[in-house]
């Protein structure tokens, strides 16, 4: 329990020490100019910062969407909120070469991922599967020429990147991109689209075993 005691303080507007409420923690005393004792001090860290119950499953955790849903459940309700969009594998891009992914990987197709995730999870019965994959889209093949000339120059004098042109920039900016569109790199960026896992991969690997 917090005890209220008087706390003096210096204050450069008044030109001196004043008189202010504090907290002084009821167990070892430290001093604080606000309720310190009640938030921070020898307040456990279950009191201090109870986790969060999701309302669907019940798991407890912390950082849950909307402080309700864990990050398993919260698929759902991202969708009814439209943060994300449900898609069909009819809809998915099919010029990618990995057109989906989790929090870890990227996978070439369904089966992969779920070939994937049995393999790191199968001696876990404990692990939920997960019930979507997101989709991907190619990420922007570009380097930025204003980026590349700001950390070039930022070491330089005193509004070195300000004597950089517009003109200057532009051409720097064409060779950069001559050259990446040289190199053949691909990669890929996460959208905001998800399709629902296709489980049925893995019934059907188990009983063909």
């Amino acid at each position: 329990m917090a005890n209220a005691v008087n706390l003096y303080k210096y204050s450069e507007e008044r030109g001196g020490f004043v008189e202010t409420k504090a907290w002084a923690c009821g167990q070892c005393g430290q001093v604080a100019d606000k309720n310190y004792a009640d938030t921070y001090c020898c307040v456990p860290e279950e009191i201090r910062n109870p986790p969060s119950v999701c309302t669907v499953c019940g798991v407890t955790g912390k950082y849950f969407y909307k402080g309700e849903f864990c990050e398993y459940c919260s698929f759902d309700e991202r969708i009814k909120d439209g943060k994300l969009k449900l898609i069909t594998f009819e809809e998915v891009p099919k010029n990618l070469h990995m057109p989906f992914s989790d929090d870890d990987d990227y996978f070439e197709d369904m089966e992969s991922f779920v070939e994937s995730w049995i393999d790191n999870h199968s001696d876990d019965p404990e692990v939920r599967r997960p019930k979507y994959l997101t989709v991907n889209k190619y990420g922007e093949n570009r380097l930025d020429a204003s980026d590349i000339a700001y950390s070039w120059l930022e070491e330089a004098y005193e509004d070195a990147v300000e004597d950089v042109t517009k003109e200057a920039t532009a051409e720097l900016q064409k060779l950069l991109d001559d050259w990446c569109e040289k190199q053949g790199i691909v990669w890929y960026e996460p959208t905001s689209k998800v399709i629902e896992i296709d489980w049925s991969i893995a019934d059907a690997k188990k009983e063909s075993a």
